[in-house]
């Protein structure tokens, strides 16, 4: 089948952990059965040079300069998986509806490359409604085929999108239009279904089996070692998890956190750290590459996710990929992921609960093995599974559509 796979996020130089579960989850489709072709439509969504936001008007100027200097570029990540790319600006929706035409244009000619190159696409898979499914939506009724979204918001819906209760029009539309509505997570989806979003179903996300796997690191030292590694947004709760430590230096007991990613409120995290006399107990890597996600967790013997909210965490996928135990909240998706042989779940924003769960862990109360762990995430979600989902889905998508 040939698959044209448009995410509204999707991994740039800038921000190369930005939807890295989408590029991946099409390279498989095209890896994992060599009978798909899969064309992945991008315009630089993420590119900080391509992004004119309403607050940074003193920049534009440079960005626009830099914007133009892009040039159009074509990658190859399998003989049956190609990627576009030809730069867009993105603004202000209440600016010429933030050139979303132009995006448009970008899709369609590369809609129009894939088909010279590898057939008409019998598909459109869209990442978020908007503007990834409003885009689809344009393209399967000008060319005549079917179209699915996958929504990944987190939360749901997010705030632009929301009109005194009710979804905006920009993604309502979309998922009135397509023949079938994904959501990652369970969770997700009740909460789709509550705002009217119809023709659902469910599928997970993915990661690499093959880069995160377990390994036989050897720990340089006796304390047990807890990392968490993501944005450091309020959302994801580093605030309780700080507060967790801190009552766990209290009780005496060894052991290290490692806090690896940037965001708007490390400065306030890391002031509330040393207020609380945390500096030996937590390092704070910074932001980390792909290699470095991996090392760090690998360095562990526990990861942890705080988080407030989340709809199918990746991390806690790269976690339980590489064998390790894991502690979660119950945020939404996270605790469809955790089931009791890999791990624990604990309430969100609840810093006593997640010190009483690590001290059981670091205390050894419980015992994980890390070949169940990794066994449990391939049963789940491993790339064969949820690519098989998948096809399972477009198959009957395009066997029930019609003009």
């Amino acid at each position: 089948m040939n698959i044209f796979v448009i995410p509204s996020w999707y991994p740039t130089e800038d921000e190369p952990h930005t939807g890295i579960f989408i590029k991946e989850q099409a390279i498989a489709l095209a890896t994992c059965n060599r009978q798909n072709n899969v064309g992945i439509s991008t315009w630089g969504s993420h590119v900080r040079s391509l992004l004119l936001e309403r607050e940074n008007i003193h920049l534009w100027g440079r960005k626009i300069l830099r914007g133009l200097a892009l040039k159009p570029r074509t990658t190859d990540h399998a003989n049956n998986c190609r990627e576009y790319f030809t730069p867009a600006f993105t603004w202000s929706r209440s600016l010429l509806k933030g050139n979303i035409r132009k995006i448009i244009e970008v899709n369609e000619a590369h809609f129009n490359r894939f088909a010279n190159e590898f057939g008409k696409p019998g598909i459109i898979h869209a990442h978020t409604a908007y503007p990834g499914g409003y885009v689809a939506m344009k393209l399967g009724k000008k060319h005549g085929i079917p179209y699915v979204i996958t929504e990944q918001m987190s939360p749901f819906p997010l705030k632009t999108f929301d009109i005194a209760g009710k979804l905006h029009p920009l993604i309502l539309v979309p998922y009135q239009r397509s023949q079938k509505n994904i959501a990652v997570s369970r969770a997700l989806y009740q909460t789709m279904a509550s705002k009217g979003v119809a023709n659902l179903t469910l599928i997970n996300n993915l990661t690499d089996e093959e880069f995160f796997q377990p390994s036989t690191f050897q720990k340089s030292t006796a304390l047990f070692h807890f990392a968490f590694i993501g944005r450091i947004e309020e959302q994801k709760g580093i605030r309780y998890l700080i507060e967790a430590a801190a009552l766990l230096r209290d009780a005496d007991v060894g052991f290290t956190l490692t806090i690896g990613g940037d965001g708007s409120e490390i400065d306030n995290h890391k002031k509330k750290a040393e207020e609380l006399g945390l500096t030996d107990h937590i390092h704070w890597l910074g932001t980390l590459s792909r290699e470095e996600v991996k090392a760090a967790l690998q360095a562990c013997d526990a990861f942890v996710l705080p988080s407030i909210h989340e709809n199918h965490p990746l991390v806690l996928l790269e976690a339980l990929a590489m064998g390790k135990p894991v502690i979660a909240t119950r945020c939404g998706g996270s605790e469809e992921i955790v089931a009791p042989e890999v791990g624990t779940v604990v309430d969100k924003a609840n810093s006593q609960q997640l010190f009483e769960a690590m001290r059981e862990f670091s205390q050894r109360s419980v015992v994980f093995e890390a070949n169940e762990i990794r066994a449990y995430f391939l049963s789940h979600f491993s790339k064969q599974v949820i690519t098989q989902q998948l096809e399972a889905l477009y198959k009957e998508v395009v066997e029930g559509f019609s003009t």
